[in-house]
């Protein structure tokens, strides 16, 4: 079976991706075929994260996406014709950003909605946080 992981961002020491990379390993080890792809990739990261637009990126038998803010993926894992695996990472609720960043309130508004259309298009969600 082919597992696919999309996270919008690979860095370094991130959260998100050293989770995904670390499921890739153990997906690998289980003796499925696994590869994360990323719409960013830090330069040390390229020897082992693809780019979001090799179309290998939407081969997989499962396609697990990283979700944690509003990106182009969401809709291209919303066409996904099967096995759309949604783990949600955390939004911070934008009450919290409303007294003193606009910007920011504005995205985790704009995070939650995606989220909810995102929702009925997923096979399965895992979580990961209570926001």
């Amino acid at each position: 079976m082919r597992v696919n992981q999309w996270v919008p961002a690979a860095h370094a020491g991130d959260a998100i991706g050293d989770s995904s990379r670390r499921m890739r390993d153990l997906l690998r080890a289980m003796g499925h075929d696994s590869e994360i792809f990323a719409l960013t990739i830090d330069d040390d990261l390229r020897h082992e994260i693809r780019p979001f637009s090799d179309p290998a990126s939407k081969r997989g038998d499962v396609t697990i996406f990283h979700y944690a803010l509003p990106s182009p993926m969401s809709g291209a894992f919303a066409a996904l014709p099967h096995g759309r695996v949604l783990q949600y990472h955390n939004v911070t609720p934008a009450r919290f950003f409303a007294p003193y960043a606009p910007a920011l309130f504005r995205l985790a508004s704009i995070a939650r909605e995606e989220l909810a259309r995102l929702a009925p298009a997923s096979e399965r969600a895992l979580g990961d946080s209570e926001y």
